[in-house]
Order: structure tokens, then sequence, then C-alpha cells
């Protein structure tokens, strides 16, 4: 089995085999994260890579009452 510093080297590998042979075709930035598009060997290969920054849940906001109006707040539009 892999451990985490085992992955984090193979995905440097790639990323700088990628860099070196100059594969890279496409990229895409989206909402889950940005996907590239290489080209290896003939082949095309995608994959995505999650965003570096990942939103951090705070203690000051009580997310139980922003969900509670949420879901008050869409019954209420959908009954008008």
């Amino acid at each position: 089995m892999f451990n985490m510093l085992e992955l984090e080297m193979l995905s440097h590998e790639w990323q700088a085999y990628i860099s070196r042979t100059h594969s890279l075709r496409k990229t895409f930035i989206s909402v889950k994260g940005i996907y590239y598009q290489a080209e290896v060997e003939g082949q095309k290969i995608t994959w995505l890579t999650p965003h570096a920054l990942q939103q951090v849940l705070t203690d000051d906001v009580d997310f139980n009452v922003m969900l509670t109006f949420s879901e008050f707040y869409v019954v209420i539009h959908n009954n008008y």
C-alpha cells in the first residue's frame, strides 16, 4: 500500500514528466478543480486536480441556523 508521501512524490514526478515532454494539450478550470489533458505516446489522458485552497468552516458561524433558514426560504419560495 502507498503512503501519502509516496503518492505526493508520484504526483510530482508525473507533473515533471508532462512538463519536460511538453505533453500538456488542454486545461480547464471548473468548480471541482483544474482539468488537464495530455498526450502521452499517442494516447490522450485527462485528469482532475482539486483546487489547492479548500473552504475552511469557521466556528464563528452557526451553519445549522443557516441551513434551517435556507430550507425555510426554499419552502416559502416554492409556495409562491
